[in-house]
C-alpha cells in the first residue's frame, strides 16, 4: 500500500499510520472509531531506559543493572511467598501450636486464648478499608515493607511473657502432694499468692502482640495478591496465587511441625532438674522460641521486598490487555474514571458500588463463613487433637503439621491448577468451590471418632468405679483424712485398677519412689479392688483408642484437602467480578466480611465450646483458670454441628453468587466468535499512551497488519493473533 503525499499509509476505512522512529499514529476512521497514538508510554520509557525509570529494582537510588534480572514478577512472588511463610509459620503454626501450653503457664481459659488469637482479627478489620484504600493506591511495596518489619515487631513483644516471668515450677512427685492423716484439707491460699494468679495479667501483652501482628500482615493479602495479580497476566493469575497461597499453607506447616518439637523440650532452657515429662498435664513446653525465629525471618524479607518499584516494568502493558469479566451493575463508567477513589470523600461511593455487586457480596458472604470454620479448626486443631486422643501437645502439633498442613497446599495447587488447566471463568470458579463445600460436609462427620472418655474418680465415677452412682466431689471416706488441696494443680495418677485420680493426695497414697510409683494407697483398697491394687503411676491411664486414630486422620485429610479449595477460586472471583479500578478495596472489604463474620468470631466461638465441654477446671483460690479435662463426646459433637452449620451457609452464598452472576459478554457473542464472523477489519483501540484497550483481527496479507504489530508490539504476529 503506497504511502500518500503527506507520507501516510492509509488503512482500511480511514485509519493513517505512520512507520518511522518507532512511532505510529492512528487517526480516528470516519465513524470516529481507532486510537490515537502519541508518545512512547510510561511503561515503554522504562523498558528502552531503565538507568533513568522509576521502575528499577533498588534501594536509595542505588539500582545497578545486574540486579534488575529481579525486577519481575516471579522474584515478586518469591519474596511475597517469603511473606506468607513468615506470617504462616507464626499466627497459624507457633500461636495454634502453643495456644494449649500458653493456657496453661499463664492460666488462661480457652475463651481467653480465643480472644487472643481473634485480636489479630479484629485489628484486620479495623484497618483493611483504610490500608487497602489509601494503600491500593499508594506504593504497595512499601506498604508490605513496612508490614513485615511490624508483624517482626509483634513476634518479639508475643516472646516477652516467658523472659519476663520467674522459672516455671510445677508441683509434682512431691511430699506436698501426699496423704498426711490429721491434716486440714483447707486450700492454701494466702494473702501473697496472688503473685502467680497475676500471670494471667499477660493477657493484655498476647493482645499487644496481636495488635501488631495483625498491623503487620494485613498489607499482605491485601495489597500483595492486588500487587501480584497485577503483575502477570489473566491466564497465569491463578497459578501465581496458587504458589502464593500454597506458601501460605507451608508457613502453618514449618510452624505446626517445629513448633511440636519446641513443646517436647522444657520451658525453661537453664532449668536444672525437671521432675515432669512432656505426657503429664502440668508440662509446659518452650512455646517462645518459635516467636524468636518467626520475628528473624520477618526482618530478614523486609530488606529485598523494600527494593521493588512502585510497579514492575511490565504492568503497565499486561494492565493494557486484560479482558474485563467485572459483574454488570451499571456503574462501570464511574468506578473507571481516571480520579474516581482519589478522594477520601469517594469511599463510601466505593462501598455503595460494591455492595449492589450480588456476587461480590454472596462470594464474601461465604468467604466470612469458610473463615469462621477454618479459622476455629486451625487454632484449636492441636489442642483438640490432644484432648479427644490423649496425645501430648508436640504430638498432637506434628500431627496436625503432616497431615492438615500438606492437605492445604494440595488443595491450594490444585485449585490453581484447575483455574489455568481449563480457562475457568467466574462460574466455572464457582461451581468448583460448590463442589468442594459439599465434599468437606461429607466428611465432616469424622469428627465424632474419638477414643473412650478417662475414667476420673469424683468426675465421671465414684471411688468404688460405679458410673451409675457418680460423686461431683473428690471428697471420700478413703481420702477424708488427708487434708488434700482442692486448689492444688492435676497431677492425675493412674491406679493398678485402671481408675484415675486428681492427683495422688486423693488417691490415698501415702509414700512415693523415684521412678514415679506412688504406695500406701488407701483408696485403691475399697470397693471391688483387692489389697494387692495398693499402687499408683504418674500420668493419665492409658486409653485403648483401636483403630479410631488413623480412620479419624483418613477423614481428617481428606476435610482439609477440599476444606481449602475454595481460597483460590473465591479470591479469583473477588477481582474478576468488579472492575480494576476496584480490585485492591474489593479485597479489603472482603477481608472486612471475613475477619468481622469469621476468623474473629471464629476462635472465640471454638474457644466458648471447649470451655463448655470441660468436667474439671483448675481453681487458683477461687479464679477459674485452665481447663483440667474435657467430655470428648460432647465436644465431638459441637464440633460437628459449628462445622456442618457454617459449611451450609458456605454452600448456599456460593451458590446464590452463581446465580446472580451476570457478566458484559452475557446474550452476546464472544470476541472470538465477533472476530470470526468479520476476519478482515481491525478496531485498535489504544489510550494515549500506547496501551491496548480493545482489538480485532487483520487481514494478515495487509501490510498494515504488520507494521501495527510491529510498531506495537515490536514483533510481527501469527495469522490472526496479537503477539503477545
Amino acid at each position: 500500500m503506497p504511502p500518500n503525499d503527506d507520507g501516510l499509509i492509509t488503512a482500511a476505512e480511514g485509519m493513517q499510520i505512520e512507520n518511522g522512529n518507532g512511532k505510529i499514529q492512528v487517526e480516528p476512521n470516519a465513524n470516529g472509531k481507532g486510537c490515537d497514538i502519541g508518545e512512547t508510554s510510561d511503561q515503554e520509557k522504562a523498558e528502552g531506559d531503565p538507568e533513568g525509570s522509576e521502575y528499577r529494582y533498588g534501594w536509595c537510588g542505588w539500582a545497578p543493572r545486574w540486579m534488575q534480572r529481579f525486577n519481575k514478577a516471579s522474584w515478586l512472588l518469591a519474596i511475597l511467598c517469603g511473606f506468607s511463610t513468615a506470617q504462616g509459620l507464626v499466627i497459624n503454626g507457633y500461636i495454634n501450636t502453643g495456644i494449649g501450653t500458653i493456657e496453661r503457664r499463664f492460666e488462661l481459659s480457652s475463651k481467653a486464648s480465643g480472644f487472643i488469637v481473634s485480636m489479630y482479627d479484629i485489628t484486620c478489620a479495623l484497618l483493611v478499608l483504610f490500608v487497602t484504600y489509601i494503600g491500593g493506591r499508594g506504593h504497595k511495596p512499601k506498604w508490605l515493607t513496612w508490614g513485615l518489619v511490624i508483624m517482626g515487631t509483634g513476634s518479639v513483644i508475643f516472646a516477652l511473657p516467658h523472659f519476663t516471668t520467674e522459672l516455671y515450677q510445677p508441683v509434682v512427685g512431691s511430699d506436698s502432694i501426699l496423704c498426711r492423716n490429721g491434716t486440714s484439707g483447707e486450700p492454701q491460699c494466702s494473702e501473697d499468692t496472688g503473685g502467680e494468679s497475676s500471670l494471667s495479667n499477660y493477657f493484655y501483652v498476647f493482645l499487644v502482640a496481636q495488635v501488631f501482628h495483625g498491623v503487620g500482615a494485613l498489607p499482605l493479602y491485601t495489597l500483595g495478591v492486588t500487587l501480584l495479580d497485577e503483575s502477570v497476566t489473566t491466564k497465569q493469575t491463578g497459578l501465581y496465587l496458587a504458589w502464593f497461597y500454597g506458601f501460605s499453607a507451608l508457613g502453618p506447616a514449618l510452624g505446626l511441625v517445629s513448633g511440636g518439637v519446641f513443646l517436647g523440650i522444657y520451658t525453661d532452657l537453664q532449668a536444672d532438674n525437671v521432675n515432669v515429662t512432656s505426657s503429664d498435664p502440668a508440662w509446659v513446653g518452650a512455646w517462645w522460641i518459635g516467636f524468636v525465629i518467626g520475628a528473624i525471618l520477618s526482618f530478614i524479607v523486609a530488606l529485598p521486598m523494600s527494593g521493588f518499584p512502585t510497579e514492575l516494568p511490565t504492568t503497565a502493558k499486561i494492565r493494557a490487555e486484560k479482558e474485563s469479566q467485572a459483574h454488570i451493575a451499571g456503574h462501570e463508567e464511574e468506578v473507571t474514571r481516571p480520579n474516581f477513589g482519589a478522594k477520601l470523600a469517594d469511599i463510601p461511593k466505593a462501598v455503595k458500588f460494591l455492595f449492589i455487586n450480588p456476587t461480590f457480596v454472596c462470594v464474601s458472604l461465604a468467604a466470612s463463613a469458610e473463615s469462621l470454620v477454618i479459622s476455629g479448626f486451625a487454632t484449636f486443631s492441636p489442642k483438640i487433637l490432644g484432648i479427644q486422643y490423649g496425645l501430648a501437645p508436640g504430638v498432637s502439633a506434628a500431627i496436625v503439621g503432616i497431615f492438615a498442613v500438606p492437605a492445604a497446599v494440595g488443595s491450594t495447587f490444585l485449585g490453581g491448577w484447575l483455574i489455568k488447566r481449563f480457562d475457568l471463568k467466574i462460574r466455572g470458579m464457582l461451581r468448583l468451590s460448590i463442589v468442594s463445600v459439599v465434599i468437606v460436609i461429607v466428611f465432616a462427620f469424622v469428627l465424632l471418632l474419638t477414643c473412650p472418655q478417662e475414667i476420673v474418680a469424683g468426675i465421671n465415677t465414684n471411688y468404688y468405679a460405679n458410673e451409675s452412682a457418680v460423686q461431683e466431689t473428690f471428697q471420700s471416706p478413703c481420702n477424708a483424712d488427708c487434708g488434700c488441696d482442692e486448689t492444688a494443680d492435676y497431677n492425675p495418677v493412674c491406679g493398678d485398677n485402671n481408675l484415675q485420680y486428681f492427683d495422688p493426695c486423693h488417691a490415698g497414697c501415702k509414700s512415693f519412689s523415684e521412678d514415679g510409683v506412688f504406695s500406701e494407697c488407701s483408696c485403691l483398697g475399697i470397693g471391688n479392688w483387692t489389697e494387692s491394687s495398693l499402687q499408683v503411676t504418674t500420668g493419665q491411664c492409658p486409653v485403648d483408642c483401636g483403630v479410631v486414630l488413623p480412620l479419624f486422620l483418613v477423614g481428617y485429610f481428606i476435610t482439609m484437602f477440599f476444606n481449602f479449595m475454595p481460597g483460590i477460586p473465591a479470591t479469583n472471583t473477588c477481582l474478576r467480578c468488579v472492575p480494576e479500578t476496584q480490585r485492591s478495596f474489593a479485597l479489603g472489604v472482603q477481608w472486612l466480611f471475613a475477619r468481622v463474620l469469621g476468623s474473629v468470631p471464629g476462635p472465640l466461638l471454638f474457644g466458648s465450646v471447649l470451655d463448655s465441654s470441660c468436667l474439671l477446671w483448675q481453681d487458683d483460690c477461687g479464679t477459674r483458670g485452665a481447663c483440667w479435662l474435657y467430655d470428648r463426646q460432647m465436644l465431638a459433637w459441637k464440633l460437628l454441628a459449628i462445622g456442618v452449620g457454617f459449611k451450609a451457609v458456605s454452600l448456599l452464598f456460593f451458590t446464590l453468587s452463581l446465580i446472580f452472576y451476570r457478566s458484559a459478554h452475557d446474550g452476546d457473542e464472544s470476541d472470538d466468535e465477533k472476530a470470526m464472523a468479520d476476519p478482515g477489519e481491525v478496531e485498535v483501540s489504544l489510550d494515549e499512551k500506547g496501551e491496548k484497550e480493545l482489538y480485532r483481527r487483520l487481514d494478515s496479507s495487509s501490510s498494515t497488519a504488520d507494521i501495527v504489530q510491529n510498531a506495537v508490539y515490536g514483533e510481527t504476529a501469527e495469522e490472526g493473533e496479537i503477539a503477545e
